[in-house]
C-alpha cells in the first residue's frame, strides 16, 4: 500500500508537471501569437502611413503641375495680349504716318494752288507793262497830266487791293475749326502741338467754347509754352483773335 501511495503521488506530481508545462506552452504560444499580431498591426499601420504619404506627395505633385500649367497658360495669354497690343500700336502708328503724309501732300497741293492763285491775282491786279522802244519825242503837258493820272490810278488800285485783303483777314469767324485751312492745321499740329492731332482738335474745341480773347489767351498761356515770336504762333493767334 505504501508503494501504491508513492506511485500514486508520483503520478500526481507528473500530471501536475505536465499540466504546468502545458500551461506554460499555451501561454508561450499566446504570447507568440500576440507578438505576431502586434507586429502585423504595426506593419499594417506603417503600410497605411506609407500609402498616405505617397498619396500626399502625389497630390502635391499634381497640384504643382496644375499650377505650373495654369501659369504657363497665363503667360501665353499675356504674351498674346502684348503681341496684339504691339500689332495694334504699330498699325496705329502706320496709320498716323499715312495720314500725316496724306495731310502733308494735301497741304503742299493746297499751298501750290494758293500760290498759283495769288500769282494769278497779282498778275490780274498788276499786269506786266509792255516793253516800249524809246523814241525821240516831245513831251507835252497833256502827256505829263496823263502820266500823273496813271500813277494815281495804280496807287489807288494797290490801296483798294490791300484794303480788301485786310478786310478779309480781319473778318470775324464763328468757328475756329472751319477757319483753319488744311495747310495751317498741318503746320499748327507739327509746330505747336508736337504732331498730336487729338490735342490740336481738343484745344480748338475748348477755345471755341470760350467767350473772350482774354480767357482764350489765359488758357493758352497756362497749357502751352509757346514762343510768341514764332510765325506759327502769330498765325494761330491772329485766327484766334478773329474768333472774338
Amino acid at each position: 500500500d505504501a508503494t501504491g501511495e508513492l506511485d500514486k503521488s508520483k503520478d500526481n506530481s507528473e500530471c501536475l508537471e505536465a499540466e504546468r508545462c502545458a500551461e506554460n506552452a499555451r501561454r508561450a504560444e499566446e504570447a507568440r501569437l500576440a507578438e505576431e499580431a502586434r507586429k502585423a498591426e504595426e506593419a499594417r499601420k506603417a503600410e497605411e502611413a506609407k500609402k498616405a504619404e505617397e498619396a500626399r506627395i502625389a497630390a502635391e505633385k499634381a497640384e504643382a503641375e496644375r499650377r505650373a500649367e495654369a501659369e504657363r497658360l497665363e503667360a501665353e495669354r499675356l504674351e498674346k495680349e502684348r503681341q496684339e497690343k504691339e500689332r495694334l500700336e504699330a498699325e496705329r502708328r502706320a496709320e498716323e504716318i499715312r495720314r500725316a503724309e496724306a495731310e502733308r501732300l494735301e497741304a503742299e497741293r493746297i499751298a501750290k494752288e494758293k500760290a498759283a492763285e495769288e500769282a494769278r491775282h497779282a498778275e490780274e491786279a498788276h499786269p506786266a507793262e509792255e516793253a516800249v522802244i524809246p523814241q525821240a519825242q516831245v513831251t507835252t503837258v497833256a502827256d505829263t497830266i496823263h502820266t500823273q493820272e496813271s500813277v494815281k490810278d495804280a496807287i489807288a488800285r494797290e490801296t483798294d487791293s490791300n484794303t480788301i485783303a485786310n478786310s478779309l483777314g480781319n473778318k470775324k469767324i464763328n468757328d475756329l475749326k472751319s477757319a483753319i485751312t488744311i495747310a495751317d492745321r498741318f503746320l499748327f499740329q507739327r509746330e505747336l502741338f508736337g504732331g498730336d492731332g487729338e490735342l490740336l482738335n481738343k484745344t480748338i474745341a475748348t477755345l471755341n467754347a470760350m467767350t473772350s480773347i482774354e480767357e482764350a489767351r489765359d488758357y493758352i498761356n497756362s497749357h502751352f509754352d509757346w514762343n510768341n515770336e514764332r510765325a506759327a504762333v502769330v498765325n494761330f493767334m491772329k485766327i484766334l483773335e478773329r474768333r472774338f
